[in-house]
């Protein structure tokens, strides 16, 4: 539980840091292999920290990605948009 108690400290500090000085922070919760499915590398318990929260997913075979709403404030739960990144 001392693992779980301080991300939740970090959580709160990155909160008051974008606050303080209206900044985003970005955070990713990478998928692990787990006992035959995949699981978030922060654990559950991470879910409740951030405000927003976005599912970012690439097809296979090419450059195009979705971004998914999972959590927000202001906007609906949901919603997608795709997104390409180019070669420079």
């Amino acid at each position: 539980h001392k693992g779980r108690s301080m991300m939740i400290s970090v959580a709160m500090i990155l909160k008051k840091l974008a606050h303080k000085h209206n900044l985003s922070v970005l955070v990713t919760n990478h998928m692990v292999a787990g006992n035959g499915a995949p699981k978030p590398a922060l654990g559950e318990s991470w879910k409740a920290a951030p405000h927003i929260r976005l599912m970012i997913s690439r097809d296979r075979g090419s450059n195009i990605c979705t971004a998914t709403t999972l959590k927000h404030t202001l906007l609906a739960c949901g919603r997608h948009m795709k997104f390409q990144f180019l070669p420079s």
